[in-house]
């Protein structure tokens, strides 16, 4: 990998995969993605639109908060989430 700050914004770096391990990392993501590939395949045609298009709506959140660099506050009415007490107690969040 190649690490360089971002003419633009001198505080980001720019992460890039060399030429000589493209190859390797793709191989790698391509392997990570078989077993959602096959999660998706055992559910309704309803249940895949439905969760492609709560992974769009995520990128478009993620997105729009790497842009604005606005915390987001898990619990929180900023955040519009409200954690299971399991998965509270289990992160350590209250």
């Amino acid at each position: 990998m190649e690490r360089y700050a971002d003419p633009a914004d001198r505080r980001r770096t720019i992460v890039e995969i060399i030429p000589a391990q493209r190859a390797l990392v793709h191989e790698w993501l391509d392997g990570a993605a078989g077993p959602l590939a096959r999660v998706l395949d055992k559910l309704a045609p309803s249940e895949q639109a439905a969760f492609l298009k709560a992974m769009d709506l995520l990128e478009t959140e993620l997105r729009a908060r790497t842009t604005s660099r606005k915390p987001v506050v898990l619990g929180g009415t900023s955040a519009g989430l409200d954690l299971d007490p399991g998965v509270a107690a289990r992160t350590g969040r209250d």
